[in-house]
C-alpha cells in the first residue's frame, strides 16, 4: 500500500475515534448531572416556596365585631329595632318606621304604643322636615279615626289629641303648624267637641 494512502487511512481512524469520544462522553461531575436532570432542582423549590404570599393569620376583629352585633341585631323586637332607628337612624328610616306604624301595633300591641308614640313625638318637636310632620299627622289622624284602635288600647285617642294641640301651639314652621292645625280639623267628627276645649283649656 502507498505511504499516502496509509497515512490517510490513519486521519480517518484518528477523526472517527474522536468523535465517538465526545459523543459518548458522560457528566463527570454531581453538578453536570443536576443540569442534565430533567427534575426541579431542590433549591429552587425552596426558593419559589418563599416567593408565595404568605396567608395572614391575623384575625379580623372588626368582620367578628360586624358578625357579633349582626347576631345580637337578630334577637331585637321588632320594637326594640324601631326604637333604636327612631333614636339614630336617618330620616328615611325614621319616615319608614311611622308609616308602619300601624302594622307594628298591630303585631306588638301595646309596647309599641308606650315606647314608639312618645319617640316619633319627641321627634316632631324638633324636626324641620315637612315630610316627617306630614306623616305623622296621617298617622295621628289614622289611629284616632280607627275605632278598632280605641277599643283595643284605651286611652290612646286622648293621648293622640293631647299631642296634635301640642304639636299647633309649639311648632313655629308656619307650614308645618297648618299641617297640624289640618289634622286637628279633620278629626273633630271622630272626637267629642268638649274633649278637644277642655285639652285647649288646660294647654292655655
Amino acid at each position: 500500500m502507498p505511504e499516502n494512502e496509509e497515512s490517510d487511512i490513519s486521519s480517518t481512524f484518528y477523526v472517527k475515534e474522536k468523535d465517538f469520544e465526545i459523543s459518548t462522553k458522560c457528566p463527570s461531575s454531581e453538578r453536570d448531572l443536576k443540569e442534565a436532570s430533567p427534575m426541579p432542582n431542590s433549591t429552587n423549590l425552596v426558593e419559589n416556596e418563599n416567593d408565595k404570599p404568605k396567608l395572614s393569620r391575623k384575625l379580623d376583629w372588626e368582620a367578628l365585631i360586624a358578625a357579633a352585633e349582626e347576631d345580637f341585631d337578630l334577637l331585637e323586637s321588632p320594637v326594640d329595632a324601631a326604637a333604636k332607628t327612631l333614636k339614630s337612624g336617618k330620616e328615611i328610616q325614621k319616615l319608614s318606621i311611622i308609616r308602619t306604624m300601624p302594622e307594628t301595633i298591630a303585631t306588638c300591641g301595646e309596647d309599641a304604643i308606650s315606647r314608639l308614640l312618645p319617640l316619633i313625638q319627641d321627634m316632631i318637636t324638633i324636626a324641620k322636615s315637612l315630610d316627617v310632620h306630614c306623616d305623622t299627622s296621617d298617622l295621628y289622624k289614622v289611629l284616632i279615626k280607627e275605632k278598632k284602635y280605641e277599643n283595643e288600647f284605651p286611652g290612646l285617642k286622648d293621648k293622640l289629641v293631647t299631642y296634635i294641640l301640642e304639636n299647633v301651639e309649639q311648632i313655629k314652621d308656619n307650614v308645618a303648624a297648618a299641617a297640624w292645625l289640618e289634622t286637628l280639623l279633620d278629626i273633630t267628627d271622630s272626637v267629642p267637641v268638649q274633649t278637644i276645649t277642655d285639652f285647649k283649656v288646660f294647654y292655655t
